[in-house]
């Protein structure tokens, strides 16, 4: 975490470059949800479209440490009433690039508290009752003591959500820590102004007060459609001239970009709420943000933390995503151990933000398959292939190998329309081999969801779970196929008991419609254990 007490941000570096879109005037409306009773406010944005530097400026604005001079010219001296609050607080500005996977609450909040005191009792000596280790005192006292209230900035707040929101246990606890933050600046009024950006849309809403039923989020989001007033923010985030050239230059755009200089992006011919765009709709505009280091690292730092296995779609599912693919989020079959889990709903909700990460990034595009938009999700795609492979294969690690496993996919579907069940068998044997390399102890085996994602959505083909099986349907010609999984399993034992059963019951006849031809089977044992190399025999049969 860094904690900037400085006027070296963002937006006093652009003002001396003379690169900035004057935004200024949006902190009215800022002010105005603070007259409102809102001092704890969110600000939404697609990665790379200005939310950190709206939030440098707003701290920039009220930091009593800064001259005027960095605001002459600009639209919010206009108003006067907004202007006199100009200066009048001490701005501490979190930022948390760095909170990753591994970091622990507890550990978070003694490094917040630590670097907290160190900030202060470097710029204000003079403080004498300043608590070493509690961070809600630190801030009153600092407010207390000085008689200014404080301006609290929080950067890449979404980092804290997206990694240690697993389950619902971490977000109530980075709850709790805001809202007994609320709650202290109610009794002892000393924050004018806390505010957070994040890129992840509406994710802000999800830090509810866990204490209270029913609580309202804990942020109020001014970017959020759920906001009555949020028009009145509309164009409220901007890029920047040398952020926008770069990503001009990456979507080989003929765009010029002093058009688009103050730019939030269109929509069907018509500008859009800067929360609603995440990729440009219309083939003449952008499609994909600066930023992709920043999600393929996210996107790394899952899946080498075990946490693949956890998505719905699964880790091979988010390798197809990067792909290029089309992968349908179906609902978790009944047949699915997962599902007798108690996280089976922390699993759609970690798949949701996982998705939304990659959606704001612009790497991924969420329309369906009725959406008349097709045409336009094929084109984004395109430059999502055009752009990610290149992040990708700069490393040599599992996010790299599992996204040269997927493409694999085409194989197997050629090999199994001629009844060739090895490819798949091969495929899977070196999942089980890049988990076992990569992942060690962290990795969370899920055969079903392994087979799952490696079949599902090939063209033509109906995949229809059934307890152990897979029954592939040929949508042109009705033919079936049949692939069973068993696990640490005698052969034997999987092909006359529990195999046959399945074949012989009313259930499975119903599964394929009542078809009475003979059906090519491949059978697939996997041998599994903490001490031995993983292994999976093949066994073919034509069953009727």
């Amino acid at each position: 975490m860094l904690i900037d007490i400085t006027q070296d941000n963002l937006y006093i570096s652009l003002c001396s470059r003379k690169l900035r879109a004057d935004k200024t005037s949006y902190i009215s409306e800022v002010e105005k949800a603070i007259a409102a009773g809102n001092k704890f406010i969110s600000l939404c944005a697609p990665t790379g479209l200005g939310v950190s530097t709206f939030i440098d400026m707003l701290g920039t604005f009220y930091n009593e440490r800064v001259d005027n001079s960095a605001f002459w010219g600009t639209d919010i001296v206009n108003d006067q009433k907004s202007f006199a609050k100009r200066g009048s607080c001490i701005v501490l500005t979190y930022d948390f690039q760095e909170v990753n996977s591994t970091t622990g609450y507890n550990k978070f909040l003694s490094d917040l508290a630590d670097q907290t005191y160190m900030a202060v009792t470097s710029l204000y000596p003079n403080i004498t009752k300043l608590s070493k280790y509690d961070w809600l005192s630190q801030l009153s006292s600092l407010s207390h003591e000085t008689g200014k209230q404080l301006v609290l900035v929080f950067k890449n707040f979404d980092r804290v959500l997206y990694y240690v929101t697993k389950t619902r246990d971490f977000l109530n606890a980075w709850s709790r820590l805001w809202a007994t933050l609320i709650e202290s600046n109610r009794k002892n009024n000393f924050i004018y102004l806390a505010v957070a950006g994040t890129h992840i849309p509406e994710i802000i809403d999800r830090m509810v007060n866990p204490d209270v039923s029913g609580g309202k989020s804990l942020f109020y989001n001014l970017s959020s459609n759920k906001i009555s007033q949020a028009d009145t923010m509309f164009g409220w985030c901007g890029i920047t001239y040398e952020e926008m050239t770069t990503i001009l230059k990456a979507s080989f755009s003929e765009l010029d970009s002093d058009e688009l200089y103050d730019w939030c992006g269109r929509y069907d011919g018509g500008l859009v709420k800067p929360n609603s765009l995440f990729t440009s709709i219309e083939a003449k505009d952008l499609f994909i943000t600066s930023n992709v280091t920043n999600a393929v690292s996210f996107i790394r730092d899952t899946l080498n933390n075990g946490f693949g296995n956890y998505l719905l779609c699964g880790d091979i599912g988010i390798a197809r995503l990067l792909n290029g693919e089309t992968v349908s989020m179906k609902a978790i079959s009944v047949y699915d151990p997962r599902l007798n889990s108690k996280y089976t709903d922390e699993i759609y909700a970690f798949t949701r933000r996982f998705l939304q990460r990659l959606y704001a990034e612009g790497l991924i595009s969420l329309v369906p398959k009725s959406d008349s938009r097709l045409d336009v999700a094929n084109l984004v795609n395109t430059e999502i292939m055009m752009a990610v492979p290149e992040e990708i294969n700069s490393y040599s690690d599992y996010l790299n190998a599992i996204c040269q496993l997927a493409a694999k996919r085409e194989n197997i579907q050629e090999a199994l329309e001629k009844n060739d069940g090895f490819v798949l068998r091969d495929v899977l044997n070196e999942y089980l081999l890049l988990q076992k390399k990569y992942l060690g102890e962290h990795s969370n085996i899920t055969i079903w969801q392994a087979v799952n994602d490696l079949l599902s959505d090939i063209d033509n083909v109906e995949v229809i779970p059934y307890e152990n099986l897979f029954i592939l349907r040929d949508i042109s010609n009705g033919y079936y196929q049949i692939i069973a999984i068993g696990v640490n399993v005698n052969d034997e034992v999987l092909l006359d008991k529990t195999l046959n059963l399945r074949l012989k019951s009313n259930a499975f006849n119903k599964k394929i419609n009542g078809y009475t031809g003979r059906l090519n089977a491949f059978i697939y044992n996997f041998s599994l254990g903490a001490s031995q190399e993983p292994k999976i025999t093949l066994r073919t049969s034509l069953v009727s």
